[in-house]
């Protein structure tokens, strides 16, 4: 059992990954994100102990509307986050991510997702593209102009997970300076 004020929100959420700092060392959780919003066990992380993949937004309007309103006190669903080769990845909620951690704050609510569920979500993503994929050479001959359309968005959201993924390997995994919005 952990003492009042504890950083794991369940009981279960020892067996998602060491604690991360003290129990007591934090009687007030971070405001921003609601953890009753979320379907699987939450917990506070250090910012720095979560790793965002995709740093690189196609919507940085969406990261300022998302920082303004956080500012003003709404709350969020935590972002999703999966523990794999001993780091926290963000599997869902880049957007909200980013604007949190351009407030400053130290902290950040989780939701941790088992693995089942990343690989449910990456299967779901993976059929809506084979679908969207699908879309692009049917309607290449109805609809040429659709089909440009389709297949540019695709190709310009790969080339930003590529460029994602190239900075992060350029930096070796450094935290950025600023993240964008």
């Amino acid at each position: 059992m952990t003492a009042p004020g504890a950083r794991l929100t369940d009981p279960g959420a020892r067996r998602h990954g060491p604690a991360t700092v003290d129990d007591v060392r934090h009687s007030v959780r971070p405001r921003g994100f609601d953890p009753a919003r979320a379907a699987h066990p939450t917990r506070t992380l250090r910012l720095d102990e979560v790793v965002d993949l995709l740093e690189l937004t196609h919507a940085p309007e969406v990261i300022r509307g998302y920082r303004e309103r956080m500012s003003a006190g709404d709350l969020f669903p935590p972002v999703s986050v999966i523990r794999l080769f001993g780091r926290w990845l963000v599997a869902d909620g880049h957007k909200r991510y980013v604007a949190w951690a351009g407030l400053g704050g130290s902290e950040i609510v989780v939701e941790v997702w088992p693995l089942g569920r990343w690989l449910g979500d990456q299967a779901g993503q993976t059929a809506r593209n084979a679908r969207k994929n699908g879309r692009i050479l049917a309607r290449l001959f109805v609809d040429p102009r659709e089909s440009l359309l389709l297949a540019r968005t695709t190709a310009e959201h790969w080339r930003r997970v590529a460029r994602s993924l190239a900075r992060r390997a350029l930096r070796r995994g450094k935290r950025p300076e600023s993240l964008p919005a």
